[in-house]
């Protein structure tokens, strides 16, 4: 799945680059009358276009260009680098105001090393869910491989154009 900054605004558009369409069973039946397998759609985005639209949604949100560099720290953690700038503490409110960040989120967010509260980096919990955002999309879980980032569970959410 890869994104495409449309004309209408510059909305993101996930983009299927193809895959598996469809699964075969196990060999083994016995396993099917325990629980019915469950087949769920997943969403693989490369990190360039994870930070590009991180990037696009902050620009909207924040009115300036910051530039993202998604990153793999491990398997199930990834964070958010701003390339040559740092947000502010309100800035970075702005953000979670925008995903309704809860306490787990604030409180798993990078904390600022400097006496002026600005911040080069996020952590993985707000970075998911400025991902989310972006994309319109949710998802169950996540997992950083070393070059895409897997999102699986995914549910495409209605856009409201009027």
């Amino acid at each position: 799945m890869r994104i495409k900054k449309t004309n209408n605004g510059g909305a993101i558009v996930p983009q299927n680059d193809g895959g598996v369409a469809e699964a075969t069973p196990p060999a083994y039946p016995e396993i099917l009358d325990r629980q019915p397998l469950k087949v769920v759609r997943s969403g693989v985005l490369s990190w360039y276009d994870v930070g590009e639209a991180i990037r696009i949604y902050l620009h909207k949100l924040l009115g300036r260009e910051i530039l993202c560099e998604a990153c793999p720290c491990e398997i199930d953690y990834w964070s958010i680098i701003f390339c040559g700038t740092k947000i502010s503490i309100e800035e970075l409110e702005i953000l979670f105001r925008s995903v309704s960040a809860d306490e787990e989120t604030r409180e798993y967010t990078c904390y600022s090393e400097d006496a002026l509260q600005t911040y080069s980096s996020i952590g993985c919990h707000l970075s998911d869910l400025l991902l989310q955002q972006a994309l319109s999309m949710s998802w169950k879980k996540t997992f950083a491989m070393k070059a895409n980032l897997i999102m699986f569970d995914c549910n495409i959410r209605r856009q409201n154009n009027g």
